[in-house]
């Protein structure tokens, strides 16, 4: 989430702050930190995103950095995707925030925030520290007023971008070493991690999962939307195709495992599996999204379709992803990056 803007010395420890005091709400409410968002959730005259910085010990933070407060500046910015539009709702002085420092980024009227939301392509927004008065130069120290010295910001995808609404977070180095230190298997040559937060059966699917991709593929995705003759096109839609195979199936074994008996030992009968479904539309919906587009499905609802996947699931998860990678047309994709 924060990122080293300069090669400085002794400043690495202000982007850990960012980091951890850094706090995000939509609408009010209070949102897991550290994701990203679809731009539908933010939607509306009346969405608000606030960025909120929880100040507490900052001033002697800035001191370890060979800092004081009153040389350095808050600023809250938002960016379209395209980078066409930049927009800098607020400047703070670091010693005359308070306690916390509440930031809307939300939409304004009449400001070009409107125009940031309809974006096609998303937005981002971010919290720096800034500096606010030129300093004498020293060698590997920053002195310019308005250098950057640490940053933490927040991705909104539109909902195109991300795959039915699980918009794919990268696998940097930092990430890799949270997951790692969380006790799973990831490393760096890990193409693709799904990491579920709760159960898929008493939520919406795009909440209670994260799904995170290789930070190349990450960065080609966004080369992509930005300057699409920059990427070969064929490949990476393979790369995509493959990711909602990944994310279908694990959905489908989750939902198995959930719906076993407490000792895991007892099969759910068919009966079980449909009522689930059925008190989960948008569950339904989800899995059954790849399969209709495949066509051939006739009257079947998305029940009858998702309790197909979630069987075999239990009883054959190889024919699953299989079943899956054919309803997505992965050999068709893979025959393209091929020059077939």
């Amino acid at each position: 989430m924060s990122e080293l803007i300069r090669p400085f010395r002794g400043l690495d420890r202000l982007g850990d702050y960012l980091e951890s005091h850094v706090l995000r709400f939509v609408n009010g409410a209070f949102d897991r930190p550290r994701a990203t968002l679809t731009s539908d959730a933010v939607r509306g005259c009346d969405a608000r995103i606030s960025l909120q910085l929880e100040t507490a010990g900052l001033e002697m933070e800035l001191k370890r950095a060979g800092l004081l407060a009153k040389d350095v500046e808050i600023i809250a910015y938002r960016i379209s995707a395209t980078r066409r539009l930049t927009e800098y709702p607020a400047r703070i002085k670091a010693g005359d925030g308070g306690k916390t420092i509440e930031i809307d980024a939300g939409r304004q009227k009449d400001s070009t925030g409107d125009l940031l939301y309809r974006e096609g392509s998303g937005f981002t927004l971010g919290i720096a520290f800034v500096l606010a008065n030129s300093r004498p130069p020293e060698p590997l120290r920053p002195f310019l007023k308005g250098t950057w010295l640490a940053d933490a910001k927040l991705e909104v995808h539109s909902r195109e971008e991300s795959m039915d609404g699980i918009t794919p977070l990268k696998l940097t180095p930092e990430r890799l070493a949270e997951l790692q230190e969380q006790g799973s298997k990831v490393g760096p040559g890990t193409i693709t991690f799904i990491q579920f937060t709760g159960k898929v059966l008493e939520t919406e699917v795009q909440q209670c999962m994260d799904l995170y991709v290789h930070e190349d593929l990450g960065n080609a995705m966004d080369s992509y939307e930005l300057n699409p003759g920059s990427i070969d096109e064929s490949r990476l839609r393979f790369q995509v195709a493959r990711m909602s195979v990944d994310v279908i199936t694990a959905i489908a074994c989750k939902v198995y495992l959930e719906l076993l008996d407490e000792d895991g030992l007892i099969k759910p009968a068919d009966a079980a599996v449909e009522e689930a479904l059925k008190a989960n539309a948008g569950l339904a919906s989800f899995l059954a999204k790849p399969v209709r587009k495949s066509g051939g499905q006739g009257a079947r609802t998305d029940v009858e379709i998702s309790t197909e996947l979630i069987k075999l699931a239990g009883t054959a998860p190889d024919e699953l992803r299989s079943y899956v990678e054919d309803c997505y047309g992965l050999g068709k994709h893979l025959n393209s990056t091929l020059g077939r």
